[in-house]
């Protein structure tokens, strides 16, 4: 039997097709993966009972929204008002940031801007960002701080106790 032009039709685009779509599905899988990763990295740090002066902080965590932008949250051992909230200290490619409440300021250049601040209970805080905010950097440094009384410039307390945590974007 004689092949005509209509009856190759459909025959080796068939397999064309299948592999379309099963390289789009791969790639579709891929995708969401990554982007899932993206948005579950997130650690938490403990501290313990350590300090008799300010907030004691208990946890400090970074992540993400569920829209993609920086989340991060400070629990306390102890109740705290509004002058003893925890803040945070960010290394970002270069410029130091610190955010207290509802400002982030770039210490390297003076500039401010507001940002979301939850005190949801009396022992906790949550900060929440843009990359932008911090000149969108691949990844940064942070220290959670809190400040109080008989502690002078230096925090009371910080989480970790000594150097940075890395937050890979």
């Amino acid at each position: 039997m004689e092949d005509s032009p209509q009856g190759n039709i459909g025959r080796g685009e068939g397999k064309g097709l299948k592999r379309i779509f099963a390289v789009m599905t791969v790639a579709l899988a891929a995708t969401i993966v990554i982007a899932g990763l993206a948005l579950a990295d997130s650690k938490t740090i403990n501290d313990g009972n350590d300090s008799s002066t300010g907030a004691d902080m208990k946890t400090a965590s970074h992540g993400h929204t569920n829209s993609g932008k920086l989340k991060h949250k400070i629990t306390t051992y102890n109740a705290y008002d509004a002058k003893h909230t925890p803040c945070l200290q960010i290394d970002a490619g270069g410029s130091i940031y610190r955010i207290c409440q509802k400002t982030l300021t770039n210490l390297t250049s003076g500039e401010s801007s507001t940002i979301t601040y939850r005190h949801p209970t009396s022992k906790s805080t949550v900060y929440i960002f843009s990359k932008g905010a911090i000149g969108s950097p691949g990844k940064y440094k942070w220290q959670a701080q809190t400040f109080g009384t008989g502690c002078g410039e230096a925090p009371c307390d910080s989480v970790p106790n000594t150097g940075f945590v890395t937050h890979t974007l």
